[in-house]
This record gives structure tokens, sequence and C-alpha cells, in this order.
């Protein structure tokens, strides 16, 4: 693990290359306005407003954190880059993998400004939110911010339940949607996850080890909450 000075956001960005970087990439919205990320609010106006968001402070200097105690990191929903430019200059050893499914003409983009940066320390990999994660054991943190619907959330909790490593740190975005939170709540009920840290918008989970018997009580919450309860609700 290496660990750099960057501690927290104010000192990262006093960082010679995030300036530069993020101005780069921030160029991208004049065509097309970001999604909310790490340092920006839904749509923010950047051409005359490049405020950073407040309200996601405490999750900035988290992922400045657990990117300087990481070797790999895998970040499900890659969208701008704004959170992989973050957890790169964070650690000079860290390599990172997005997964996105390239909604936004600015992801392949904001990925190739990374890229020329990054060089093999960085890789964004387009994904469909049905296509199975694979090849978890060789990261020891993930990022979750992808496909957030019940379906969504559900299939990559049990991927990386499945094939992380045990003791895997794994940060669940919008832990403020119902949905999310009941279900890796169950999760931590059913022993597959930890809860580090439970804050109103992310949260911190650590993985446990695997338990073949949890299986059957994951297929009932799957068919209960996650099928039956989309069918009722669009019916």
């Amino acid at each position: 693990m290496h660990y750099t000075q960057f501690m927290t956001f104010e000192l990262l960005l006093k960082e010679t290359n995030f300036l530069p970087i993020l101005e780069e990439i921030n160029a991208l919205s004049s065509n097309e306005k970001f999604e909310g990320n790490l340092l920006y609010r839904h749509h923010q106006n950047l051409d005359s407003d490049t405020t950073f968001d407040q309200y996601n402070l405490e999750k900035i200097n988290t992922y400045i954190s657990f990117a300087q105690k990481a070797t790999s990191v895998l970040e499900i929903g890659f969208n701008a880059g704004h959170s992989a430019l973050v957890l790169l200059l964070s650690n000079v050893n860290l390599t990172y993998l997005g997964i996105d499914i390239e909604n936004h003409t600015y992801t392949p983009k904001a990925a190739s400004i990374l890229k020329k940066f990054f060089r093999e320390r960085f890789e964004l990999k387009i994904r469909t939110s049905k296509e199975k994660l694979t090849n978890l054991d060789r990261f020891d943190l993930i990022i979750c911010d992808g496909d957030h619907s019940k379906k969504g959330i559900f299939r990559d909790l049990i991927d990386i339940c499945i094939q992380g490593l045990p003791g895997t740190i794994l940060i669940v975005d919008d832990m403020n949607v119902p949905h999310i939170r009941k279900t890796c709540m169950h999760f931590c009920k059913l022993n597959l996850l930890t809860v580090v840290k439970n804050s109103e918008n992310f949260a911190i989970f650590r993985t446990n080890k695997k338990n073949k018997k949890r299986g059957f009580k994951l297929f009932i919450f799957y068919l209960t909450y996650v099928l039956i309860g989309d069918k009722i609700k669009n019916t």
C-alpha cells in the first residue's frame, strides 16, 4: 500500500496536475451538461460556475483516504471521470478500471484525457448494466455507482460478494435512494457485507467470507423484493 501527502481534498487541490486535467475534462460540458458526480451538482453550468459541491466533501475525502490504502480500484459508473481523477492523483501507484454504459458523448472523450495523463494506470471498459462483472478478485477497492435500478444494484452486489476477495472495501453511492439502502442492508443482514461507515448519501462496506448457505435467502429476497416488488409497483 502506498500513502501520499494528499490526505484531504484541500491538499489535493494543490497538486500540480489536478486543475489542468480538471479544466480539460470540464471543457467537455460545453456540448453536453454532466450528470451529477463526485465534484459537481447534476447539470451544473461549468461555463459560469465551477464551485465544488460542498454536499459531497465528506465523500470526496473518503475516496481520497481509501485510495491511498488501495492498490487497484474498480469504479462501476465512470461518467465524466471526476472520481477517477481524484482517485488516481491520491495514490501514484494506484491502478484504475472504470466501467460505464457510455450513455453520454463526453464519456469516451473524458477517458481519452485521463488515458493521456495516467497511461497504463487508467482503463475504461464499456459494459451494459446486464453484463456480469468478472475478475473482481484483483481489486481491493470497489466503488458502486452504476445501474441504480433494483435489479442493477442487486446484480452488482451479487457479483462483488461472490467474486471479490474477503476484506475488499466497497463504497456504494446514492444510499439516500430507499431501495439501494434496503438492498445493501439485506446483504449485511446475511453477513455478506459489514458496514464500515454509513452516511446519508453513501456508505462503506467490507466484504466477508463467501457463504454458500446464504444463496437461498438471497434468491428469496430477489424474488420477493426485486422481481415481485417491481411487478406490483408497475401494475
